[in-house]
């Protein structure tokens, strides 16, 4: 639990934007923290010039991360990728202690029916919780999930995307939280989901993936990595 944090965003223009909170995991020791692009983000239309389509912009908020021992601090939104629904973020090297211990990742795609863990924050009522379930499904695709229930851009979604189904009982405030083997490993994210409806993580493979091109953006590049 040590490389899990608290995330609360704010947006300017909070009448139109409504502040959100959720998980993220401290990715290593320089700083940089991974979450849900959701978590960071809101997405708006405007109309088209000369058209009557409606054109969709996003706009990233102002993240503040809490460490579980109470410590928090702002934290940078270097990239968003809303397809894959991934941001990166990055708090100050120097603030990183000893005991705050960055997650271990494993790209291995858990079985149907094994056993893990989520840690997040439901409510924003019972911070750094942590949930026990099974996984449901470890490949399900995009096409079998209402488009309403995920949070990201399906126009932008890596052709290899494939969700975990999982079996627990998540709440607003698990989206960015690690989802981990009883070993501790890190196969994925928490994403989205509603009782009715189920709920699903995204895979270590897809997450590692975009880091990947986030990583070798260039400073001044824009925050959304659709854009260019």
């Amino acid at each position: 639990m040590s490389g899990t944090l608290r995330l609360q965003t704010e947006f300017e223009y909070s009448h139109l934007f409504p502040s959100k909170m959720g998980a993220g995991i401290l990715y290593n020791k320089e700083g940089h923290i991974l979450t849900n692009a959701h978590v960071v983000s809101h997405s708006f239309e405007v109309p088209s010039p000369g058209t009557l389509a409606m054109a969709k912009h996003w706009v990233a908020g102002k993240v503040v991360a809490n460490f579980k021992d109470g410590e928090q601090y702002d934290a940078e939104v270097l990239y968003v990728d809303v397809g894959n629904d991934v941001a990166l973020l990055k708090i100050p090297e120097s603030v990183i202690m000893p005991s705050n211990i960055p997650c271990v990742f494993s790209k291995d795609v858990p079985g149907r029916g094994d056993n893990f863990f989520v840690v997040g924050h439901p409510h924003d009522v019972i911070p750094f919780n942590v949930k026990y379930g099974r996984v449901s499904d470890p490949s399900r695709p995009p096409s079998d999930i209402h488009a309403n229930f995920l949070n990201h851009s399906y126009e932008h979604m890596d052709p290899a995307m494939k969700f975990l189904e999982l079996d627990v009982m998540g709440a607003r405030g698990f989206s960015g939280g690690p989802l981990s083997t009883v070993e501790g490993l890190v196969f994925g994210v928490f994403h989205a989901g509603m009782p009715e409806i189920g709920w699903y993580g995204i895979p270590f493979a897809i997450i590692e993936s975009a880091l990947g091109r986030m990583f070798k953006r260039s400073p001044g590049d824009p925050v959304f990595c659709h854009l260019n």
